[in-house]
């Protein structure tokens, strides 16, 4: 009988035991609940007690349930690719919305959250595919069904929870494992945002689901592992991110959220933030704002609108830097006081969320010690100077060096921007439609230097002739100063103005924080060349004596041609070269020629008081 009762017992603690789950090693610090991506129980009771005390922190969560709120008017979306084949914008639609429900129902319980969370992953596990041909939109569409499937685990039905799964693994991770042993795509080698998006996308959605499928979310990790330092190279060694500030935000923000993903899942992230440069990545991206927090939106950017980052959060805590935190809390503040945060799927919108995980509430004001003159090395250069950090009116203005032929750039080197008194007096096109034919040859002769915004013609450089600058050149500074009180940087353009020119560089000095000078030296050939001197503006200018005065929102500004003497600023056309192209009706482009064989100078100067410019 003891033996029966022994047996019976053994046998009834073999069923009721859950069996040991054995994890490739990989995954040895697995956490066992759910959520364990970025947003954990204790983060959760955490939030919901800072929320009632933090004033900026409850704003951001008004404004996230206000974005909640609106979207639960929204139908749902239908599968219907845009003229390239490509539903990125449905992709990242479908992230702001599971994103954003499932954060509003976590921090309010409020079961319209859940129910239409639920309802927007059922539909896009409805699809055939995701699209792999255009992996992007597999990435940040498997995302968001990786977000919204851990953070509701505790509340999703076993049905749900296997339908969810087998979409993650079928339409994500099988197609990325496709990939790379088939199919080859470029952004497996490719070094630019794709690379950090299409990898760190897929180990948040194999992070999600690895109890189920250890041994695939293990490789998930090693082919991550073993690509992603491409991409990573590219911010050393200052921070720098070459495809300008928009791009700045997309591949950062996913490099961000796999590496916090690793961390809150394993609790490693496999030493990735560690990569040099790195820690250096949100100072570039801070100091490439104007004093009206307006960015350098050099390549292909777009406008010089902000892209609010909760990235810029996760950096600032992860290296300490408090300055960083508290200058983001500042425009944070700004933007929701004056409800101008972007909701958009399609930009920075969807992460707005995120900001409640990663905010830091600073105890005391910190003096703000940072140098007004900073230099930042990579492959595109930047040259940044400002009178101050806290005034809105500052003196501002930065430049670009660097290498044309990368990903995104616009034949640009030397081009410049300005801001004063809250107004941008010399300015950036941005960045055209990428549906445009051609747009994305971009060799030498490549149909994308035709088009207005790519080409020097477009931008505040120099234009030899009619000639464009070379698209395979590098140019970097040769001498910087950014420790003075009268910084200045000089670049060497030779290679740009390739057969165009013997000799050129450019050099730009701020002078006692009221003036910009900007420096040009040039050696030409034998035969007699048009050189146009000249610079974006939306303001309207007229001449007076030597000045010329620029007119923008009630403000004005001044430049003075000091070389050659007796110059005046004229209008030059602005007009693009297809009809395909966006328009450029609110800009001018105001400069001079200059004709000659010999070695000449010529240096502007720029400044809100025309006293300074008169008497420099």
């Amino acid at each position: 009988m003891k033996q029966v009762l022994l047996l019976l017992f053994v046998l009834a603690a073999s069923i009721s035991c859950k069996p040991e789950l054995r994890l490739p090693p990989q995954l040895s610090g697995l956490r066992e609940d759910h959520p364990r991506l970025l947003f954990t129980k204790e983060n959760e009771k955490e939030i919901k007690m800072l929320i009632k005390d933090d004033t900026l922190l409850h704003k951001i969560f008004v404004k996230s349930i206000s974005i909640a709120d609106s979207l639960l008017k929204k139908p749902l979306l239908e599968y219907i690719p845009d003229n390239r084949n490509v539903i990125l914008s449905f992709s990242r639609e479908e992230l702001l919305r599971i994103l954003s429900f499932s954060m509003a129902f976590r921090l309010t319980n409020d079961q319209k959250y859940r129910k239409a969370a639920l309802r927007e992953m059922r539909n896009i596990c409805s699809f055939t595919s995701w699209n792999p041909s255009h992996f992007l939109d597999v990435a940040e569409m498997t995302t968001a069904l990786a977000i919204g499937y851990d953070w509701l685990f505790n509340e999703i039905s076993d049905g749900d929870k296997k339908v969810f799964r087998e979409a993650i693994l079928t339409k994500g991770i099988k197609p990325y494992f496709t990939a790379y042993d088939s199919i080859k795509p470029f952004w497996i080698t490719t070094d630019n945002n794709w690379n950090s998006v299409c990898n760190m996308g897929i180990v948040m959605s194999a992070l999600a689901i690895a109890e189920d499928y250890p041994q695939e979310a293990a490789r998930v990790i090693d082919l991550m592992r073993a690509t992603i330092s491409t991409t990573l190279d590219k911010y050393i060694p200052d921070g720098v991110w070459y495809e300008g500030p928009g791009y700045w935000e997309y591949g950062t923000t996913y490099a961000v959220l796999g590496m916090a993903s690793l961390n809150s899942a394993l609790g490693t992230d496999f030493g990735l933030s560690n990569h040099k440069g790195f820690n250096k990545t949100a100072s570039f991206y801070i100091n490439c704002l104007s004093p009206t927090n307006h960015v350098f939106n050099f390549a292909d950017a777009g406008t010089s609108d902000i892209r609010l980052s909760p990235s810029l959060f996760w950096l600032a805590n992860r290296f300490r830097d408090s300055l960083i935190i508290q200058q983001y809390n500042k425009i944070l503040n700004t933007k929701l006081t004056a409800d101008l945060v972007q909701q958009e799927g399609n930009f920075s919108g969807r992460f707005f969320p995120l900001h409640l995980i990663w905010y830091t509430k600073l105890r005391t004001m910190i003096s703000d010690t940072r140098p007004l003159a900073a230099f930042y090395d990579g492959d595109v250069q930047m040259m940044l100077m400002r009178s101050s950090w806290t005034d809105t009116n500052a003196l501002f203005i930065a430049i670009k060096a660097g290498d044309n032929s990368e990903e995104h750039q616009h034949l640009d080197i030397g081009t410049f921007i300005i801001e004063q008194n809250g107004q941008r007096w010399a300015d950036d096109l941005g960045s055209d439609h990428y549906h445009l034919p051609g747009f994305w040859e971009g060799t030498q002769g490549g149909r994308r230097w035709f088009y207005l915004r790519n080409n020097n013609r477009g931008h505040n450089t120099l234009v030899v002739g009619d000639s464009i600058q070379r698209a395979d050149a590098r140019c970097t500074f040769f001498e910087v100063n950014d420790t003075s009180a009268n910084p200045y940087a000089s670049i060497n353009l030779t290679e740009a103005y390739r057969n165009q020119l013997k000799f050129c560089t450019r050099t730009v000095a701020m002078h006692e924080n009221k003036i910009i000078v900007i420096h040009d030296k040039i050696k030409s050939h034998l035969k007699p060349e048009t050189i146009r001197w000249a610079f974006v503006t939306k303001a309207s200018f007229s001449n007076n004596d030597i000045i010329t005065r620029l007119k923008l929102n009630g403000k004005s500004f001044f430049v003075r041609v000091v070389k050659p003497k007796n110059i005046m600023l004229r209008e030059f056309s602005l007009k693009p070269t297809s009809l395909d192209e966006r328009s450029t009706e609110s800009y001018k482009m105001i400069g001079f020629n200059l004709k000659s064989n010999k070695d000449v100078e010529l240096e502007v100067i720029f400044s809100a008081d025309s006293i300074a410019l008169k008497n420099y």
